[in-house]
């Protein structure tokens, strides 16, 4: 996925390069280029995952070129694992 600044879409970032720098050089905030639409099909196997495969899913999306899914999935795993509650 490639981002964008939202005050100058001359240049395209990838998700690394748009994470490290935070903030675009010009003060936009950057936003991907286009979103994917998920089907109505897709939308009604994602509400069956639990909420660390639901958020692996979904961040997936924007950070595929980056990381991949099963270390995606291994952080996210982690991050939520002191939580007390099983659902988050």
């Amino acid at each position: 996925m490639k981002y964008v600044s939202t005050r100058d879409n001359s240049k395209e970032y990838n998700f690394e390069q748009a994470f490290i720098k935070g903030l675009a050089d010009d003060g936009g905030l950057y936003v991907p280029i286009s979103l994917k639409k998920f089907s109505s099909e897709k939308l009604q196997e994602l509400k069956k995952l639990n909420y660390n495969e639901l958020s692996t899913e979904i961040i997936n999306q924007f950070s595929s070129d980056f990381i991949s899914k099963e270390e995606l999935s291994s952080l996210i795993k982690k991050s939520y694992s002191t939580f007390r509650e099983k659902e988050v």
